[in-house]
């Protein structure tokens, strides 16, 4: 997974330091968080796949979204049949 430096960087190389942009960032934390919220236990590891595969099979028309997590953490329970 891209770490927050390695994506300043490649901002700052493509567009410069001075350039406006709105940035949407999506943590570990927040999947670990919504994991919680919804009664599912997942490791660090399982939030750092769930954010790769989201960045990677999003539909851009909707973006990404606490719905978004909490699907994809629905399906890793559904896997481990935990869901509450």
């Amino acid at each position: 997974m891209t770490t927050l430096e390695e994506h300043a960087k490649r901002l700052f190389n493509y567009h410069g330091k001075d350039t406006h942009a709105c940035v949407i960032v999506w943590l570990p934390e927040d999947v670990k968080l919504e994991a919680e919220r919804s009664g599912v236990e997942i490791t660090d590891e399982e939030a750092i796949q769930i954010l790769e595969d989201i960045q990677h099979n999003h539909d851009a028309e909707i973006g990404v979204s606490w719905l978004t997590l909490n699907i994809a953490i629905n399906s890793i329970a559904l896997t481990r049949k935990e869901l509450p």
